[in-house]
């Protein structure tokens, strides 16, 4: 079984953190027949791609949009070429404090929502061609691999998130109850 290959493309950044151990955890807890036909995930920020790939437009949600305004990219294969995943770093931690880019499940959960939204994109075109809009299959495919990777990776965080949420839940339920 072929790995998927993690490269980095920045041009005048750097991340403050090693986010290329963040995304190899991440793919390595994702089943292999997942990764078939996946061939590299690029770590690039915004400035990287050159102009006229910046400017390009994709669609999401049956909307053109910037790609430069997309957090993260899914490049299906193509003849001669394979897919893979391109993952725009600055973005992705974009406005999130240094300090707390250094705690490992903050920035791991930024990265898997990214990662595994294009990851199930990939899944989506090769493996489970579901009927629907293909942002919906991405983000089903993409909580399914956020859960799995939480409980093999962060289980003894679980209790404390459940709690976060219940408490969460309630301040909005009661602050909606005031208006």
């Amino acid at each position: 079984m072929q790995s998927v290959e993690i490269v980095t493309r920045y041009r005048d950044y750097t991340p403050y953190v090693d986010v290329t151990r963040s995304v190899r955890y991440l793919v390595d807890s994702v089943p292999a027949q997942f990764l078939v036909a996946l061939r590299e995930i690029v770590l690039t920020n915004t400035m990287a791609p050159s102009r006229h790939r910046r400017r390009r437009r994709v669609w999401s949600r049956e909307v053109k949009r910037q790609a430069s305004d997309a957090r993260g990219l899914y490049h299906r294969a193509s003849p001669g070429k394979a897919a893979s995943i391109e993952l725009f770093v600055d973005r992705v931690l974009e406005g999130l404090p240094r300090v707390v880019q250094l705690v490992p499940f903050v920035r791991d959960i930024l990265l898997a929502k990214v990662l595994f939204h294009e990851l199930g994109h990939h899944i989506h075109r090769t493996l489970s061609r579901q009927a629907g809009e293909a942002e919906d299959i991405a983000e089903e495919w993409a909580r399914k691999m956020m859960a799995r990777y939480v409980r093999r990776r962060y289980w003894y965080a679980i209790p404390l998130i459940l709690l976060t949420g219940f408490v969460s839940r309630r301040m909005r339920v009661a602050s909606h109850r005031t208006r």
